[in-house]
């Protein structure tokens, strides 16, 4: 079966920002032979486990009214994690400045794996600094994207 997210993210981001939270990313997968609806939230100083049993609770009703997903599922609400995915505008501009791994979906310039400085959004680009070189990596390019963590960073930080 395969899953409209779109839709199921048009439904479930009121839901989110009825308790507070962002509705980051949700994803459709089959684990172990059963099916897996994965959705990551978000809010600042990050979710806690109470935030991931109300949204729950929350969304099973209204995915079963809808009527979206006939077959079996599970449902797993969690934080997106230190690698959280990077999907809209807004979270290229809000993550400028950190360290972002962003795969295109062809090669390039000869390459199809990015990892370096997110250094700002420009236009329908994302610049992306890596040995001090600037690569423009055009949005529709761009296949998947994510945080990295940044040890000399937050090692950096604690310092402070």
């Amino acid at each position: 079966m395969t899953l409209d997210l779109q839709k199921v993210e048009v439904l479930l981001e009121p839901l989110a920002s009825s308790q507070s939270c962002e509705l980051v990313a949700c994803e459709w997968a089959t684990e172990g032979g059963r099916r897996v609806l994965r959705v990551l939230l978000d809010k600042p100083g990050g979710v806690t486990l109470k935030d991931c049993e109300d949204f729950s609770r929350l969304v099973d009703p209204v995915l079963d009214v809808e009527g979206i997903i006939s077959d079996r599922y599970d449902l797993e609400v969690s934080s997106p994690g230190m690698n959280r995915p990077l999907r809209k505008k807004e979270d290229f501009v809000k993550y400028q400045g950190d360290l972002v791994s962003i795969k295109t979906r062809e090669p390039l310039n000869g390459r199809a794996h990015f990892k370096g400085l997110l250094k700002e959004v420009k236009g329908e680009y994302v610049c992306l600094e890596i040995d001090k070189q600037i690569f423009e990596i055009p949005w529709q390019m761009i296949f998947k994207a994510n945080l990295e963590v940044d040890i000399g960073k937050i090692l950096k930080n604690k310092k402070k």
